[in-house]
């Protein structure tokens, strides 16, 4: 009669043990259920909350700046010292001479810092960029051939640049003397001015 007794408790005692183990296993897959649901949600909430540049084929300086592989560093300047305003105003065009991204990356780390971190530093820089005109590859290679083989400019920001030719290739060079070539022999032409992409960040005093 014990042993029976004893062989009940036993039963009993095995049958709790599983339906606790039954119950943690359904309490787990509850709260992994739980956590999946919440990433799902999470992962979902922050895809929402990414916002994508969409390219609406407006031939304006900026804009392609942005668009264009090459210069997407430059444009980052351009916004980041608040030089984009310059280009609304509708009667006036612009040459811009956009120091293509690996022209940035060759800076040193420290450089890039301190460009990047003071505003007017870097908005001084960038206007050495950018001049009052006109002009494509072709009309800005005549003009040097029409000049004596250097042609002066003047950038917005006072500092002025002389563009010659090497062979077919223009160089741009900057008041301290840097020299600028100009990538592809081409140059871009929207509606508000001309794009020249270069292989070097010009300088400025």
């Amino acid at each position: 009669m014990i042993k029976l007794k004893h062989f009940a408790y036993l039963i009993s005692l095995m049958i709790i043990l599983v339906s606790c183990k039954n119950d943690t296993k359904e309490n787990q897959t509850e709260n992994d259920n739980k956590i999946e649901n919440s990433n799902i949600v999470t992962n979902k909430s922050s895809k929402k909350k990414e916002i994508v540049a969409i390219d609406n084929g407006d031939n304006l300086i900026f804009p392609r700046l942005i668009f264009n592989e090459d210069t997407k560093l430059f444009a980052s300047a351009l916004s980041s010292s608040s030089l984009t305003k310059v280009f609304s105003e509708p009667e006036k065009q612009y040459v811009v001479f956009a120091p293509s991204n690996d022209a940035f990356k060759e800076l040193s780390n420290e450089k890039m810092s301190a460009l990047f971190s003071d505003r007017e530093l870097l908005a001084k820089k960038m206007k050495a960029h950018i001049i009052e005109d006109k002009l494509d590859y072709s009309e800005l290679s005549n003009k040097i051939n029409a000049n004596g083989g250097v042609y002066s400019l003047k950038s917005i920001s006072g500092s002025k640049l002389k563009a010659s030719l090497n062979g077919s290739e223009i160089i741009i060079k900057d008041n301290n003397g840097n020299e600028a070539k100009v990538i592809g022999n081409k140059s871009i032409t929207t509606e508000n001015g001309v794009i020249f992409i270069i292989d070097k960040v010009l300088t400025v005093n």
